[in-house]
């Protein structure tokens, strides 16, 4: 005996939890979970808590179509959250863009390179170097800071970590004091250092994503390695020449649907 089911007449009744996932549906709207604390999406959108935090303060993520409608901020201080529209926007988070575009289904080649530094006070300024030095042997920068100096150097390839507790990091810091004795024995209190970690977001060729990202009103530009500051400015007006739609003055390949289509091999922690 065979029974013919006519799926025009099935009707569906949603439980409080997917309620709005089906009505967006209606409106040929996809959304996703979102967690309001860290960011974390995740589908089917009948899970109530976040698999990342645990949190259960969760919110709608809408991934439909070819543009960003608006996205949530966060304060990290006081918890509040804030939706922001816009006609435009710009993914410059240096090496934290990549992880951020990475649920959009957009995989840069942006890594973090863990880079130290260390700011000492001078006990002798006028003996002290004035201009920006850098010694490729000992492979130290040297900046002055008015009555400070500071000195940065190595790469790490150590993920999204900027501790400094850990052994490894602990002899890079010492090291960049130590160097910095070696040129110039003392000129800076080296009894007090103030040590720093940050991440330059580098690129395999050492060339930054500027352009419109696959999304139609996603632009990005990030991965100026150890350059930031220094590529800050031009890069900025170029982007903006672009967005305005004009040709910008600055020759250079700017990204254009350039983002892979499929993830790259290699994760970070």
């Amino acid at each position: 005996m065979s029974v013919t089911i006519d799926y025009s007449k099935l009707r569906i009744h949603p439980d409080p939890d997917t309620r709005e996932w089906w009505e967006a549906t209606r409106k040929r709207k996809y959304l996703v979970r979102q967690c309001n604390l860290c960011g974390h999406k995740w589908f089917p959108p009948n899970i109530p808590a976040c698999s990342k935090c645990t949190s259960m303060d969760i919110g709608w993520f809408e991934t439909a179509g070819k543009g960003i409608e608006s996205v949530r901020v966060g304060d990290q201080i006081t918890g509040q959250t804030s939706t922001m529209k816009a006609d435009a926007f710009v993914a410059a988070m240096g090496s934290f863009t990549a992880p951020l575009l990475r649920p959009l289904g957009i995989y840069l080649n942006i890594y973090p390179a863990k880079g130290y530094s260390t700011t000492l006070k001078l006990k002798h300024p006028d003996q002290a170097s004035v201009v920006s030095m850098i010694d490729d042997a000992r492979k130290i920068a040297i900046s002055r800071l008015g009555d400070t100096i500071r000195i940065a150097g190595t790469a790490e390839m150590a993920g999204y970590d900027t501790t400094l507790t850990s052994r490894t990091s602990r002899l890079r810091c010492e090291a960049l004091v130590r160097r910095y004795e070696e040129l110039f024995p003392g000129v800076a209190d080296a009894s007090e250092p103030n040590f720093w970690a940050g991440l330059r977001p580098s690129t395999p060729n050492n060339i930054p994503v500027i352009g419109r990202s696959k999304l139609r009103n996603l632009w990005m530009n990030a991965g100026h390695g150890t350059l930031g500051w220094t590529h800050g400015a031009g890069s900025g007006r170029a982007l903006a020449e672009l967005m305005s739609g004009k040709r910008p003055a600055l020759n250079f390949g700017f990204a254009a649907q350039t983002s892979a289509v499929h993830p790259p091999q290699v994760k970070l922690a």
